[in-house]
């Protein structure tokens, strides 16, 4: 059973043209899925929609088997997390401590357990001793921590993961990658980060309005013309590799980050 099945989703907004056109979609449990493509493409749409936010014009959602409705959509969502591409649209409270437990408390659970939630959540976050600093006095990649340690607090099954690593410095991306690879639940992201499609998604959907192509990911990221007419391009590593092949410089698998890259080196060494 998929953990997210979307069937012809279609959306539209009031007096703007198609955002969605009859999306096909399947996200297995534990899977992690990127969706890549140009500015306006519908990536953030398609998220609402898979969290219920939004609500399809036509098509259907199924979250865990179970048809996602205006009547069920609070029951669902309680597993669903989703990330927003801008952290300060989720922290409005006066204390890390608050932020992270509005959630819990929301779902019912008492002050205690949910005071236990928020340590939890902000030592995998590495935000521990944050409990009483104010969000928005904040890191941009601390803010980001802050956020995702609200949505861990709820223990959601899936996390929907709007530009996860956008605007964060080299060091910021790198340790939100790290995390995000640990977690150990279902993991949709919406991004223009190659690299880190590269690093963390099993599989790949192209996507604008409609979606183009869908795959491994070594198939996606090394297909040139595809990525190009999407308006994206190859991580860096792949593009280097791949030149090199086409100048009959390299045979063997296209490595997908630096990682990959060197293991290929020691083991051909």
């Amino acid at each position: 059973m998929s953990a997210l099945r979307l069937s012809g989703a279609s959306y539209s907004y009031e007096g703007s043209s198609v955002a969605l056109d009859r999306v096909d979609m399947s996200v297995a449990e534990g899977e992690c899925v990127a969706i890549i493509g140009p500015n306006g493409a519908g990536k953030s749409t398609l998220l609402k929609i898979m969290a219920g936010l939004l609500e399809p014009a036509s098509g259907t959602v199924e979250i865990a088997g179970k048809p996602l409705t205006k009547n069920n959509a609070g029951e669902l969502r309680r597993d669903i997390g989703i990330l927003f591409q801008d952290p300060d649209d989720q922290l409005f409270m006066p204390s890390v401590r608050e932020d992270v437990a509005f959630g819990p408390l929301n779902q019912g659970l008492g002050p205690e357990e949910a005071k236990m939630r928020v340590a939890e959540a902000l030592k995998i976050v590495g935000l521990a001793g944050f409990e009483e600093r104010v969000p928005h006095h904040l890191s941009y990649g601390e803010k980001k921590r802050v956020a995702i340690a609200g949505i861990l607090a709820m223990r959601p099954k899936m996390l929907l993961l709007d530009e996860p690593t956008a605007n964060l410095d080299p060091r910021g991306r790198a340790e939100l990658m790290e995390l995000i690879q640990k977690l150990k639940c279902t993991v949709v992201m919406a991004t223009h980060d190659m690299a880190a499609v590269a690093a963390m998604a099993d599989r790949i959907y192209v996507l604008d309005r409609k979606v183009l192509a869908a795959g491994s990911k070594r198939d996606i990221l090394t297909d040139g013309k595809l990525l190009g007419s999407a308006g994206l391009e190859m991580p860096a590593i792949a593009k280097y590799f791949s030149g090199l092949q086409a100048a009959g410089k390299f045979t063997g698998e296209i490595p997908m980050t630096v990682e990959e890259a060197v293991a290929g080196e020691r083991k051909n060494a």
